[in-house]
C-alpha cells in the first residue's frame, strides 16, 4: 500500500490507505471519497462490506485492486485513468460530490 499511495500523491493526488476494516469503515464514514481502490488482499465479505458502505456514502467508482509489480507502473496504467474518469465526472456533476474538485495543474485531472 505504501508504494501505491506514494505514486498517487507523487502524480498529484489526494490519497488515504488503511489496513483494517474498522479503519476502512471510520474513513469512509468522516470523509468524501471519488474513488475507493479496494487492495487484492482483502478477504471477500470485507470486500463485500467495504463496497456497501462506500456505495451509501456516494463514492463514484470502486475499483478492484490487485497489484502487479512494478507498482508505480500498474498505479499509473490501471489506476490514475480510472481516477482522472471520475474526477471528471465529478467536476461536471460537483453537487453530487461537492468535495472533490479536479486539480488540471499536474498530469491532467485528478483529485484534490
Amino acid at each position: 500500500m505504501t508504494e501505491v499511495l506514494a505514486t498517487l500523491r507523487a502524480d498529484g493526488f489526494d490519497a488515504e490507505g488503511v489496513s483494517t476494516d474498522e479503519e476502512a469503515g471510520k474513513l469512509l464514514e468522516t470523509e468524501e471519497f471519488g474513488v475507493l481502490i479496494v487492495g487484492g488482499g482483502v478477504e471477500p465479505d470485507s470486500r463485500a462490506a467495504i463496497k456497501e458502505l462506500a456505495v451509501k456514502r456516494g463514492v463514484r467508482r470502486v475499483i478492484d485492486g490487485a497489484l502487479t509489480a512494478p507498482f508505480d507502473a500498474y498505479v499509473r496504467r490501471e489506476f490514475e485513468p480510472l481516477i482522472r474518469e471520475t474526477a471528471e465526472l465529478i467536476h461536471a456533476q460537483p453537487e453530487r460530490h461537492p468535495t472533490a474538485v479536479p486539480d488540471t495543474d499536474k498530469n491532467g485531472p485528478g483529485p484534490s
